[in-house]
């Protein structure tokens, strides 16, 4: 019966969804809501088609674990929970379109009708990805030397980034400072490609700054950032050659889907020296189900949220009062900590749960329901809803008018919307994407700038 509703709303929000995209509308809000369909609706959807109980004893997975458990009383109001959000993000997304109808023309629309705009923007973000290299450059150096050596350091990323692990044994004050600060290689090689090549050391910093950027990567984030880098770049390379970015992804989803586990075995069996396709004996079921274990830990979240608000209780909006408090490096600023609240991120409360159940060893991120949930309820998942719609509505303004070389800050964007539904933690999403909203108040005081000079004239 549960499974029958959440294919019911499957359904309608596929339709908004449609619509959407035939009518051209947000781009960031558009890509907000397909995530939406795709974790919280899609994934229940499909794994109501199988029991419960088999996948969950087959397949040892936590998150299937918790499904395969779950009380009929808990999937309803993981549904009525999911429900209320989708409700809600519609009934926004009419009310923002009533009011873009009724607005004034903004600066922002009239950015780029004016001879030297696009050269003066341009020049902003080339002069900000050499701010970003000298930055990011000198404290991955800083890295390399205190780790001892480039070898070393690639070694110990595994180590150093994985959960619970105490970086005060591995790295002094400037150390940890400097690992906060090299993920600004990656932002300089973002600035560098949007920008024109108009200047003589163009090329030069480009090849650099990737250089140093896939050195962090591969230290400091692991594959997914590695692929997201990348993911970024590919589509940039895409969009700007006239193809439908779109429906690259939406096949590249479907048939990852289809062949997830055969394409893992196939993998496998190449590195260990054996025939591709040597004991290949995967269905589409298995395949199906294999990445929708990948995309359940949302849903997994909302059937146990009741018991982890009751073992860690409700953190009631201190994450958004106090969210530099991840961001700033503790050893940089000691004596301010002693004035702030003690709040444990909303990240680590799930992480504990899952560990404390002997569910997981590592850790679980905090997604979108689950991360408002936790501020106080359905006061404070309404709250989260109208934050972050409001942010992407803010950000989409300038993102409209950039030219077309500036398709990789508009998809880095996507990638941070889609990680809004993913790992919704305000302090780790600002620390995790710092230079890309740096990049995005450049140009925001480029566009206030130049059309201010438009008017003055």
């Amino acid at each position: 019966m549960i499974e029958l509703l959440y294919i019911l709303l499957l359904i309608v929000t596929v339709f908004v969804l449609i619509n959407d995209l035939k009518k051209d509308r947000s781009l960031l809000q558009t890509v907000f809501f397909a995530v939406f369909i795709l974790y919280y609706i899609f994934t229940p959807a499909i794994l109501g088609l199988y029991d419960g109980r088999y996948v969950a004893e087959a397949y040892k997975n936590p998150y299937l674990v918790i499904y395969g458990n779950a009380s009929d009383s808990d999937r309803l109001r993981a549904f009525l929970i999911t429900a209320f959000v989708a409700i809600l993000l519609i009934g926004l997304k009419k009310v923002r379109l009533v009011l873009n109808r009724n607005a004034k023309q903004t600066d922002f629309d009239s950015f780029g009708t004016q001879n030297g705009d696009y050269e003066y923007l341009d020049n902003a973000i080339f002069k900000t990805g050499i701010v970003f290299l000298a930055i990011g450059g000198l404290a991955l150096f800083e890295l390399i030397v205190e780790l001892g050596g480039l070898q070393r350091m690639l070694s110990l990323g595994n180590i150093i980034r994985t959960y619970r692990v105490d970086n005060a044994e591995y790295l002094s004050a400037v150390g940890s400072i400097c690992k906060t600060l090299s993920i600004f290689v990656t932002a300089s090689f973002f600035c560098f490609y949007a920008s024109s090549p108009k200047h003589k050391r163009h090329g030069l910093l480009s090849i650099l700054s990737l250089i140093l950027s896939i050195a962090y990567l591969l230290f400091n984030a692991g594959r997914g950032p590695l692929l997201l880098f990348f993911g970024c770049i590919m589509f940039a390379f895409l969009k700007e050659h006239g193809r439908k970015v779109i429906w690259i992804v939406v096949l590249a989803f479907v048939a990852i889907a289809l062949l997830s586990s055969s394409i893992e075995v196939m993998m496998n069996n190449v590195a260990r020296g054996l025939p591709a396709f040597y004991s290949l004996q995967y269905s589409v079921a298995d395949n199906l189900l294999s990445t929708v274990t990948d995309l359940a830990y949302p849903h997994s979240n909302l059937l146990v949220l009741p018991k982890m608000i009751s073992k860690y209780g409700y953190n009631y909006g201190l994450d958004y009062l106090f969210w530099f408090s991840e961001v700033i490096p503790k050893r940089l600023l000691g004596f301010l900590w002693s004035f702030i609240p003690i709040n444990t991120l909303v990240t680590t409360k799930v992480s504990q749960y899952y560990i404390t159940s002997n569910l997981s060893f590592g850790g679980t991120p905090a997604d979108y329901i689950t991360y408002g949930w936790f501020q106080g309820n359905i006061i404070g998942l309404f709250a989260n809803c109208l934050i972050y719609d409001t942010i992407l509505k803010a950000v989409e303004r300038p993102l409209r008018v950039l030219p077309k070389q500036y398709s990789i800050i508009r998809y880095r964007m996507c990638f941070f919307v889609y990680s809004l539904i993913t790992s919704n933690d305000l302090p780790l999403m600002i620390k995790n994407n710092l230079f890309i909203i740096i990049i995005m108040v450049v140009i925001y005081i480029v566009i206030k700038k130049r059309t201010g000079i438009k008017h003055e004239n």
